[in-house]
């Protein structure tokens, strides 16, 4: 049995908001790892990414 809640248009509403939470974090904390740990310059966070 099917909960209300639990369609294919929830998913999508809760997946668009959760994917770009997720790649923003994410981001943040390579950058962050890159610069402050790696010593990393722009060009090799270029080739990184």
């Amino acid at each position: 049995m099917q909960r209300q809640w639990q369609t294919p248009v929830t998913f999508l509403v809760v997946a668009s908001i959760a994917m770009p939470l997720g790649f923003s974090a994410w981001r943040a904390l390579l950058n962050n790892f890159a610069i402050e740990k790696a010593a990393f310059t722009g060009v090799e966070i270029g080739i990184l990414q």
